[in-house]
């Protein structure tokens, strides 16, 4: 027991200094945590003014998206009112050739009626057609520079 009484002695006569040795360690340890807040704040400071930037360079680069889609989607427009125009157009040149189609059939097989009935007209049709109306019925160019149809 003496060692005991002796230990209680000793911290009892001491108990003001250990008392102030727990209050610097507490003023340490809470400068220590002051600092390390003060830092940490710094950098979550730095990391939104990082994240910011970024922010906005996306937000820019959105709206160019967002406007390369709008000029894209108007392309496509003008693009399928071409094919619709298109489609219109050929489906009108397929009717005319239909026609003209029907019309050449038809005329060969008056022609054809008109060779087997009509030995003058099968004369006439037998005839070389001359160059001056060959050049006419077939589009190429007259010889002649005093024909008609020439300039």
């Amino acid at each position: 027991m003496n060692l005991l009484s002796k230990a209680l002695a000793f911290v009892g006569a001491r108990a003001r200094l250990w008392i102030e040795y727990a209050l610097i360690a507490l003023v340490v340890a809470l400068a220590g945590y002051a600092v390390s807040s003060t830092l940490q704040r710094y950098r979550l400071a730095r990391t939104v003014t990082d994240l910011s930037g970024q922010l906005g360079g996306m937000a820019a680069t959105l709206n160019q998206q967002v406007q390369a889609n709008r000029d894209q989607d108007a392309a496509i427009a003008g693009l399928k009112a071409l094919r619709e125009t298109d489609s219109k157009a050929l489906d009108g040149l397929q009717q005319r050739l239909g026609h003209a189609t029907a019309q050449d059939a038809a005329i060969r097989t008056k022609l054809a009626e008109l060779e087997r009935t009509n030995a003058a007209a099968k004369s006439l049709l037998d005839l070389a057609v001359p160059d001056d109306v060959g050049c006419v019925l077939d589009g190429r160019p007259c010889a002649d520079r005093n024909h008609p149809h020439k300039n």
